[in-house]
């Protein structure tokens, strides 16, 4: 295990006020000599001006990477592609500079079970980001916030989240209405499309989500109509954000599906 995590720095945001505790400069090709290293974090550091090395994806036994709010520049090498026994990959924040980011590299991550792309341009994957992600087969957490996504595709009838518990689509472009497709990933814990755009009613669908523990559909404004019966069969639903959008009438069916739940922890 090594772990360079800078304990003092607690915000993305912030690394110009801790330059004693954080790591700078290049990282060196010395690393290579740990050849069973299974866990780096070099999290919260301060690499700016640095391109995080194409020899990272050669530490081939790395089960856990953390990289994110280091500020690293350039790209996402594409040697990451290398590491197929990764399990946790969190890139949140981890440039430091918007530069958009291809995804071809994560075909070869096919161990992964959490995957943290958090403020890191997508843009120019808007037809087939959706796509590539539903390839990675073993993955339970998916993060995707503040990503630049313009699109989230209406219809998608190759969805393969079998495993899927944790979906953050938060902080995006999305001006559609809620898709469907997102009621086949049933062993959803916790759904997160706050701050987007999306509109109409919400779908009934949401009913078979009955694993969901959380549901925030909070600021996206153009969410309209009553809050249906249906919401309110979740049993398991202990977290519901819907503020700052244009529900209206009474909320009685709600209530009414709530009345029906045993142990309701809402």
């Amino acid at each position: 295990m090594l772990n360079l995590n800078n304990p003092f720095r607690d915000s993305f945001d912030s690394y110009e006020d801790d330059a004693v505790h954080e790591l700078r400069g290049e990282i060196s090709p010395s690393l290579l000599q740990l050849k069973d290293l299974e866990y780096l974090d070099l999290s919260l550091n301060n690499f700016k001006g640095v391109q995080l090395p194409e020899f990272i994806g050669s530490l081939k036994e790395l089960r856990y990477l953390n990289l994110s709010g280091s500020f690293f520049s350039g790209i996402i090498p594409q040697s990451l592609g290398n590491l197929s026994n990764l399990l946790y990959l969190d890139l949140n924040n981890f440039l430091d500079q918007s530069n958009q980011i291809g995804l071809g590299w994560l075909s070869g991550l096919s161990s992964l079970k959490y995957l943290n792309l958090g403020g890191v341009d997508l843009s120019n994957t808007a037809a087939y980001w959706l796509e590539i992600f539903s390839k990675l087969p073993s993955i339970v957490e998916l993060h995707l916030p503040n990503s630049n996504l313009p699109i989230l595709p209406i219809h998608f009838p190759s969805l393969n989240f079998t495993s899927l518990q944790v979906l953050d689509l938060s902080n995006n472009g999305f001006n559609s209405t809620i898709p469907h497709w997102l009621f086949n990933i049933t062993n959803l814990l916790s759904l997160d499309l706050n701050s987007n755009d999306l509109q109409g009613d919400i779908p009934d669908g949401f009913a078979s989500l009955n694993s969901l523990q959380l549901l925030d559909l909070s600021g996206n404004s153009f969410l309209e109509g009553q809050l249906s019966r249906n919401l309110g069969t979740l049993c398991n639903l202990q977290t519901l954000k819907l503020s700052l959008n244009q529900f209206r009438g009474e909320v009685s069916d709600f209530i009414d599906g709530l009345s029906e739940c045993t142990n309701s922890s809402l």
